[in-house]
């Protein structure tokens, strides 16, 4: 082989190198996922593109924004799948009021712990699991900390988790899952001289971000209001299809004619004389959004001290709705003086921020959340998302400690062995006392000779652990059958404590049964047959039973009393007496007053039971107790009992009274018949099985 042909060969191996390091360029997809659609940018882990951004609008009829971003996510899987393949990173910008945040000035979340955090999150989302993301804010100039400012970003983890697998496989490659509104925060950052504020408008929802950077506070607020909300209300107005109207609503400036809090008429004579259907239309939804936007603002300002925002930006799809920037500027408080600019593009400022990203909303959850066939992925904030046995080996001092702990315990064992040989007078114990032991009969010096001998000292260490493995196991194997029998002669005590207990409750029912046999027939030769005044007494017993099956689990009673009050009833002055029942609700996602309207409804259906003495139950209002992040919700009802309303129903049904004659049953004697029934209920629950 020629010096040439050497070089060549050489040249060629360079080249083939450099085509390697071209190849290893990691390439990183930055995703924002919105109800509204995706976007995306493909880059290479340098910044530079690598292949062309895409776009994809939402405009199916579905109005749940969750169901809206699934369509989303569903598009991404089938339109991005090359670029999703060749990609080693993933990062996700998400939007939508499923995140909610707080900053970290309520008691639970100063001491910055993982636990309290999720239990926090988990009281403001009522959910049963959530994950969170931390951001810690950057020091302002002139302010002196005690502590740090941040941000905390709570979310139910099962969302999580089903976004995450709508990615299939490629769920693995995401790093970041970063919640748009957190981009907003960080803006504020670049202009720290002054509060800031941000308002964004997706499809079904708004919202709004407020900032002090020299404060620290956030307040986040979402509004049910969006660019589909006035297309929809259109929509209906008019015949149309809602796509085609948001896009004519683009086009025309309907905002003019909607009137806002300044130039309002006075009469809506005169709203429809001026104003198009489709103002009209997008009139009440505009206001509803207006008077948020004001009250957040004013609470950011007055409540929390926080000073007005010096600077405004909008995002999201505002501009979808022509003139809608200008109208709230125009209709904003004018104390505020808000000035509303529009914003930057939000997914390249998130390509280009440095990593790792704060407000990961990977980082929160102690659980798995991702799944891939029968295979559990934790994620990590070095390597992303590992196999859950990797990630239960991750005891970086652990192993070191074990094995210490271990090696100390052999030397003291060790130890223990030498003196008991010398103090029996083991060979050579007098002589070697205080030095060096030529000869000890510990089972680490036979086996230390052994491996010297045969050159076997790891397999000496290996049956030495392989014995202690043994004994484990048959300790453990032995205090599992010792519980085991401990557990079947505790049932069986069980067993016999039921029989006698069930015996000695049967043989007092028969008793019961026998004496209450001997009371009715007393009755019956004293009253002869039941009397409708007996008939008709209130059976207190059944009215608190029946208040209790039809309550729901967030509602509990606090006070129950009976009062007396003046009506007018058919022109007359009638004393009637009313029953007070005053209860808590807790707050929910649904709206706490319609979990009292429904328990109302369930009360006011139950004509048989608690409304067969009452006349009507009457709701008398609601009150809020406590702060706005822990609130309890007090309630009233008040049923007016009517006398008359039982025997108007005997008189209806005589069938009725003829059944209680022949079973000579009174009033009272009804009562008890139903305490029975109820006690026989509850008699083959006593251990769990039915007699038959």
């Amino acid at each position: 082989m020629g010096i040439f042909s050497f070089g060549k060969k050489n040249k060629k191996k360079q080249d083939s190198a450099v085509e390697s390091v071209d190849i290893k360029v990691k390439k990183h997809l930055y995703l924002h996922v919105s109800p509204m659609g995706w976007k995306s940018l493909f880059l290479d882990e340098t910044g530079k593109q690598v292949g062309p951004p895409g776009s994809w609008a939402e405009n199916s009829d579905e109005v749940d924004n969750d169901k809206r971003m699934e369509n989303s996510l569903k598009d991404v899987v089938q339109s991005l799948s090359s670029q999703l393949n060749k990609s080693d990173k993933i990062f996700l910008l998400i939007d939508g009021a499923s995140v909610s945040f707080s900053d970290n000035k309520p008691p639970p979340l100063v001491a910055h712990s993982g636990l309290m955090a999720r239990k926090f999150g988990e009281d403001l989302l009522n959910s049963p699991e959530v994950t969170f993301g931390f951001a810690e804010f950057p020091i302002v100039k002139g302010t002196i900390h005690e502590k740090r400012h941040g941000l905390y970003a709570f979310a139910d983890a099962q969302l999580i988790r089903s976004t995450l697998a709508l990615l299939d496989k490629d769920g693995f490659k995401v790093i970041e899952m970063i919640p748009k509104s957190y981009m907003m925060v960080q803006r504020a950052f670049i202009f720290p001289d002054a509060p800031y504020g941000a308002i964004q408008i997706e499809s079904y929802s708004s919202t709004i971000v407020l900032v002090n950077p020299f404060l620290g506070t956030v307040v986040i607020r979402h509004i049910p209001v969006g660019v589909l909300t006035f297309a929809t209300a259109v929509a209906k107005k008019i015949m149309m299809d809602v796509n085609d109207t948001l896009k004519a609503l683009g086009q025309g400036n309907k905002m003019k004619e909607v009137y806002g809090n300044k130039d309002k008429p006075d009469t809506k004579t005169d709203i429809s004389l001026h104003q198009s259907t489709q103002a009209q239309a997008i009139q009440p939804h505009a206001l509803a959004l207006l008077s948020e936007f004001n009250e957040t603002i004013q609470f950011f300002t007055y409540q929390r001290v926080s000073g007005i925002p010096a600077k405004f930006e909008t995002f999201g799809e505002i501009d979808r709705i022509s003139g809608l920037r200008e109208w709230l500027e125009k209709h904003l408080d004018e104390q505020l003086n808000v000035k509303l600019e529009q914003g930057p593009n939000l997914l390249e400022i998130y390509s280009k921020a440095e990593r790792p990203m704060p407000c990961n909303l990977l980082k929160g959850s102690d659980k798995s959340l991702l799944t891939i066939g029968r295979n559990h992925f934790h994620y990590t904030e070095n390597r992303g998302f590992i196999p859950q046995k990797e990630f239960n080996k991750q005891k970086p001092l652990g192993g070191k400690k074990n094995e210490s702990e271990k090696d100390q315990k052999d030397a003291k064992s060790s130890s223990r062995n030498r003196r008991r040989l010398n103090k029996s007078g083991g060979k050579g114990g007098g002589r070697n006392r205080g030095g060096k032991s030529s000869e000890s009969f510990s089972l680490s010096t036979l086996f230390s000779s052994f491996s010297k001998k045969g050159g076997r000292a790891e397999v000496s260490k290996d049956l030495d652990e392989e014995q202690q493995d043994r004994q484990y196991f048959a300790l453990f194997g032995l205090l599992f059958f010792a519980i085991l029998y401990w557990g079947w002669n505790e049932t069986e005590i069980l067993q016999k404590r039921y029989n006698n207990y069930s015996a000695s409750f049967l043989q007092n029912r028969h008793s019961h049964a026998n004496l209450l046999k001997q009371v009715r027939e007393v009755n019956n030769n004293i009253n002869g047959v039941a009397s409708t005044e007996n008939l008709t007494k209130i059976l207190w017993t059944e009215k608190f039973l029946s208040l209790a099956r039809l309550m729901d689990n967030h509602i509990w009673l606090t006070d129950i009393y009976l009062g007396k009050e003046n009506r007018q009833v058919r022109g007359a002055n009638v004393e009637s007496t009313k029953m007070v029942i005053e209860g808590r609700v807790l707050p929910s996602t649904i709206g706490h007053i319609r979990k009292i309207a429904i328990y109302l409804d369930k009360i006011l259906q139950d004509k048989n039971g608690f409304m067969s003495d009452f006349r009507t139950i009457t709701f008398e209002g609601a009150e809020l107790e406590g702060m706005e992040n822990d609130a309890i919700i007090n309630f009233t009802f008040q049923a007016w009992y009517d006398k008359n309303k039982r025997i108007e129903f005997l008189q209806s049904n005589p069938d009725q009274i003829d059944i209680s004659k022949k079973k000579k049953q009174p009033g009272l004697e009804e009562m008890k018949v139903n305490i029975n029934k109820h006690n026989q209920q509850l008699a083959p629950l006593v251990g769990g099985k039915k007699k038959r």
